[in-house]
């Protein structure tokens, strides 16, 4: 509506210009035709046919100079609409763009979030299988029976009775040793496989958030540059 007042307000200033100047123009003849008709009263009728094709002259010049003013305030008009309509696709573009441009930060975010979770559970992992070596490899749990022989030799003084308390004390502390690494070992080799499946959980999250970061990615870049092709054709 603000638009459309200015326009009118120029139509009429524009088409008072050509009014007076053209007025100025009639009444300099009309002054000169008055004085040769008080001079001469025969001119008289003379006088009013040449006012009468100054004025249709006018009238015709006024006219076209107003249509062509039109003509120019209807292109103008439909310049300024183009330029309405294409200020609202760069914003459009705009809030379209950062909207993609957060959603991929955030997804990145996320991402590495979930490689912080799927590194530390590797750690974990690493550090647990590391503990059930230490653990399933004790001495006590490797070693053979054969290399407990030569505790079963008795010594020359040594009565029977006496060789077979040594043996019960010897292979009841043996036994009672690799019972109690026995069972750390086995504690050690339960926990691996649960936290390698917690593992391969945290990875495969990671993985299709790398997928869908990448796609986001993608998004951002083809709606870029789709847009930027289309903005240089306008």
């Amino acid at each position: 509506m603000k638009f459309l007042s200015m326009r009118v307000l120029l139509s009429a200033l524009l088409c008072w210009r050509a009014l007076s100047f053209q007025h100025s123009h009639w009444a300099r003849g009309a002054e000169v035709s008055l004085a040769r008709c008080m001079d001469d009263p025969e001119s008289c009728a003379a006088g009013v046919d040449q006012m009468r094709e100054t004025a249709s002259t006018i009238k015709t010049e006024v006219l076209e100079e107003l249509n062509a003013t039109r003509t120019r305030l209807d292109h103008i008009a439909a310049d300024f609409v183009g330029c309405n309509t294409l200020t609202s696709q760069v914003s459009s573009y705009r809030s379209s763009f950062k909207a993609k441009v957060e959603s991929h930060t955030l997804c990145r975010k996320q991402q590495q979030a979930e490689l912080d979770v799927s590194m530390m559970c590797t750690k974990f992992l690493t550090a647990m299988t590391v503990n059930r070596t230490l653990l399933c490899e004790r001495e006590s749990l490797t070693e053979s029976a054969a290399d407990l022989v030569s505790l079963c030799t008795p010594s020359a003084k040594e009565t029977l009775g006496m060789w077979l308390e040594d043996m019960a004390e010897i292979f009841s502390k043996r036994h009672t040793l690799w019972k109690k690494d026995s069972e750390a070992c086995k504690q050690a080799e339960v926990v691996i496989p649960v936290q390698q499946s917690k593992c391969n959980i945290a990875e495969s999250i990671l993985n299709e958030r790398k997928q869908e970061c990448g796609r986001a990615l993608d998004s951002v870049e083809s709606f870029s540059c789709s847009w930027g092709t289309g903005f240089g054709a306008r």
